[in-house]
């Protein structure tokens, strides 16, 4: 998709205060104790790599080795997701949606990416190695194993293919709609479909725009049913905050003023909405939450 990396110059954004939604979670108990579970895990498989490499077993060593790298990986991005939100100085850029309409664009951040893709990548891997040590000792036995592993191998090969080939995800505002660009999907809603949009919590910070069903509400899949769990939410349109390179307090604030102030709407196509929430002038009141 291209896009226009033209930004309005002066200061940086102005930072709009945290939204009520986003303060006051820390991760539950058993998050923690999650997160404690794939630090011991991830400690025993380096350890079981170098056993299995030094008692001349390099095969096992390295299936021991890609494993525990894939679980640091899904540590990193759970303690990555499970924050408040940063707040950084990038604000939006201007850019060509899908349909060919202009719009302010928020780009996700490659920092989770790296993260997700090392995760799935690394246990794809480790289960394409397992399949073939099962099959080797199948002997013609039973393989209900390898074909077992093999399957799931291939349906995260397919996720982590799909994600990469649709990365980087965005969320564009257009004067016609919202659209948004996640892992395996594209979505689109019309503002005239919209009926609030919401800063709250769901493990971790969300934005929420709230929509009615219409005709106009464009989804496609590109992974079949394989997908995150907000699309179970359709027609909501949620954003999760942890991946957006853009300030996301920022974008909440945009998404809630433009859905406010719908004779504004016409300017996302020109740099003066750029400047807007850059000076901080396109703040939400908060009231669009029902």
């Amino acid at each position: 998709m291209p896009h226009d990396r033209r930004r309005v110059g002066g200061a940086g954004p102005a930072r709009p205060p945290l939204p009520a939604g986003w303060s006051g979670h820390r991760p539950s108990a058993w998050l923690t104790g999650l997160a404690g579970y794939l630090a011991v895990m991830s400690l025993g498989m380096a350890a079981g790599a170098v056993a299995a490499y030094r008692s001349g077993q390099p095969t096992i060593a390295a299936l021991f080795a890609v494993t525990g790298t894939g679980v640091v990986h899904l540590l990193a991005f759970g303690s990555y997701a499970w924050r408040i939100p940063r707040r950084t100085s990038r604000s939006g850029t201007l850019s060509v949606a899908s349909d060919g309409t202009r719009g302010v664009r928020f780009a996700y951040s490659g920092w989770p990416y790296y993260l997700f893709a090392g995760a799935v990548g690394s246990f794809a891997l480790a289960l394409a190695a397992l399949t073939a040590l099962a099959l080797a000792d199948a002997n013609g036995g039973v393989v209900a194993l390898p074909v077992a592993t093999a399957c799931l191998g291939l349906a995260l090969g397919w996720v982590l293919f799909t994600v990469l080939r649709l990365a980087p995800g965005a969320v564009i505002l257009t004067p016609a709609g919202i659209h948004h660009r996640g892992l395996t999907f594209t979505y689109v809603v019309p503002w005239h479909a919209i009926y609030a949009v919401v800063a709250g919590w769901s493990g971790t910070p969300v934005i929420v725009v709230k929509a009615t069903p219409s005709p106009d509400l464009r989804l496609r899949r590109y992974a079949g049913r394989i997908g995150p769990r907000e699309l179970r939410l359709v027609p909501f349109l949620v954003v999760r905050a942890y991946w957006l390179a853009t300030d996301p307090v920022l974008v909440y604030h945009a998404l809630s003023f433009y859905y406010e102030h719908p004779e504004s709407r016409a300017e996302l196509s020109t740099s003066e909405a750029l400047d807007r929430i850059r000076t901080g002038r396109g703040l939400g009141s908060g009231r669009s939450s029902p």
